[in-house]
């Protein structure tokens, strides 16, 4: 009995030492966080956005929320200012950077009555601790936009496009 109170006592002692702990990151990155944003800033009067797509090129250590299947989750690209969200479609294609690559999130947002100017496109994406991109390491390819007869408008579309680090 005397021999199982001292390992009693310090198996409670390591619980208590280890209560709280877990899960924690060093550095300070816990919680970082790359938000890229696309706006359609500008578009003839009478024209109407029907469809976008385009790639998202980031940096190693970025990565994208995913569900159990390893669909890229709803909250990673988010849509406002749509007059009709209900109508809104998007679709996004997830491919994690490699050594030598940067990864691509390839985007599609369709809306059946269509959108205009203010627009916006936000992806929301994670920071691996111990990595550190810039907006800068962020781009835009294969940006198409289209009407809602299908045909391209990317020739008199204009957009912005951000990306930030918080």
């Amino acid at each position: 009995m005397r021999k199982r109170i001292p390992w009693a006592l310090l198996l409670v002692f390591v619980a208590a030492c280890f209560t709280g702990c877990g899960g924690g990151t060093t550095g300070g990155t816990a919680g970082r966080q790359a938000v890229a944003t696309m706006k359609a800033v500008a578009l003839p009067a009478g024209s109407a956005i029907g469809g976008i797509s385009l790639t998202l090129n980031f940096p190693k250590g970025v990565t994208f929320a995913t569900d159990s299947g390893g669909k890229v989750a709803g909250s990673v690209v988010q849509i406002t200012g749509v007059p009709d969200p209900a109508m809104t479609q998007v679709m996004a294609e997830y491919t994690p950077a490699g050594e030598a690559a940067d990864g691509k999130l390839k985007i599609i947002v369709l809306n059946a009555v269509g959108f205009g100017p203010g627009e916006t496109v936000t992806i929301k994406g994670d920071i691996t601790p111990g990595y550190f991109p810039k907006g800068g390491d962020f781009t835009l390819t294969d940006f198409d936009a289209r009407d809602l007869n299908g045909i391209s408008i990317t020739d008199i579309l204009t957009y912005s496009f951000t990306a930030d680090i918080s």
